[in-house]
């Protein structure tokens, strides 16, 4: 799982969603990168986010891989949370994170996606259809000779896969991720057992419990994000550690 590069608009500090121009120089660097860490694992299938900057994050990985993928999908569900009435707005007019709605319709999509993956994938079973809309992102991929699947998508789908993954193996605590762009995440599901799934995590460079320290106060990622927005850059970047 791969999170886009850094986008254009990501440069003009502005909230997209739908709007896009693609990735910056930097994003496309940052796609490079993730490309070498990967290129050496086979990928049967690829499932992308169909947002510009996720369509170019895979056009600058595709050729780094040493085995091309069989097949690839590009389907809504992998998309970012809806920006709803922030969308090109500036961050430093972003003065509250994502509705409640927002937040839920995202978990809602995580789950329905990896429910998907994991009947496509069971063993000695016909996938049973969930529905017709996503079901029709998944019509092609019902071999159950595909092992290795890259997902390409964006910030809010990956660290809501993170906290889910954390759930589905009975953890309760309230771990923030971090997931930068260009941030790579490998694990592994057993689908054996399809109602009683986990994820084994293999390999990760994205952040956990991101924690600032600043005048003696100490924030969560939440609370950074929200002082970044509002271009507390130079505070953050100086007193910040992240603690893995």
């Amino acid at each position: 799982m791969v999170r886009h590069g850094q986008s254009l608009y990501q440069c003009l500090r502005v909230i997209s969603g739908t709007n896009e121009y693609g990735l910056s120089m930097l994003g496309k660097n940052q796609t490079q990168k993730a490309g070498q860490i990967i290129r050496d694992i086979h990928f049967d299938i690829v499932y992308c986010s169909d947002y510009k900057r996720c369509l170019e994050t895979y056009d600058s990985i595709e050729p780094l891989l040493n085995y091309k993928p069989n097949r690839v999908c590009y389907s809504p569900l992998l998309r970012e949370r809806d920006p709803g009435d922030d969308q090109m707005k500036k961050y430093i007019n972003i003065m509250s994170d994502s509705t409640i709605q927002q937040e839920e319709e995202l978990k809602k999509r995580v789950e329905t996606f990896y429910e998907i993956l994991v009947d496509q994938f069971k063993p000695q079973q016909q996938a049973v259809q969930k529905s017709q809309l996503s079901t029709q992102q998944f019509s092609q991929s019902n071999n159950n000779n595909y092992k290795n699947v890259l997902m390409i998508s964006h910030f809010g789908f990956i660290v809501n896969s993170m906290t889910y993954f954390k759930q589905r193996q009975g953890h309760t605590d309230n771990i923030k991720y971090f997931a930068k762009n260009g941030a790579v995440v490998q694990f592994d599901i057993d689908t054996n057992d399809p109602l009683n799934w986990k994820a084994d995590l293999q390999y990760s460079n994205i952040k956990k419990n991101f924690i600032c320290f600043m005048s003696n106060q100490q924030y969560n990622s939440d609370q950074i994000l929200f002082l970044i927005r509002n271009r507390n850059f130079q505070s953050v970047i100086q007193k910040c550690k992240a603690q893995e």
